[in-house]
């Protein structure tokens, strides 16, 4: 059971990391051009989208930070250049498309984990200050009664027919 907890704590900060980064490279990109090239592919992060390129011939690999020289806007939409001589293609994925497909299960993931604050309804977060009818006057949940001790005691329906 522990090493749920672990792991799932594990993929939210994972989450929260590559977010940072996303949206870092996304404002970043219009500025700064990164890329790298292995084989017949080059993958490239500019102008707030990612560039993969395939070239039929390339000579020496590399990896490297550029400056862009003027500020062009940034892509927005999915976007493919078919080969037009021998097998030269270009296929753009816009940087917010990956940011949504991490940030959603990240954010749902951060949420579920969310801690009640004591004296709050463990349904919708209502603060139970001076709730003495038992039930959440918000959601309508049975919420147990503190004792002084500390240690709760849910009501019974006998005991709000008393």
């Amino acid at each position: 059971m522990r090493t749920i907890f672990r792991k799932r704590r594990f993929l939210k900060w994972a989450g929260l990391v590559a977010c940072a980064v996303m949206i870092v490279a996304f404002f970043a990109s219009p500025y700064w051009n990164v890329s790298g090239h292995i084989g017949p592919y080059l993958a490239a992060v500019s102008n707030g989208a990612v560039y993969v390129i395939r070239f039929e011939d390339w000579i020496t690999p590399f990896w490297g930070v550029r400056r862009n020289p003027g500020g062009e806007p940034y892509v927005w939409w999915l976007d493919y250049w078919p080969p037009a001589r021998f097998s030269h293609w270009c296929a753009v994925i816009p940087l917010w498309i990956p940011l949504t497909i991490v940030a959603v299960p990240t954010f749902l993931a951060w949420r579920r984990d969310r801690r009640i604050p004591p004296g709050h309804c463990a349904s919708c977060g209502y603060d139970l200050t001076g709730n003495v009818s038992g039930r959440c006057s918000e959601c309508g949940t049975l919420v147990p009664q503190q004792t002084a001790c500390g240690e709760s005691i849910a009501r019974s329906q006998e005991d709000e027919n008393k």
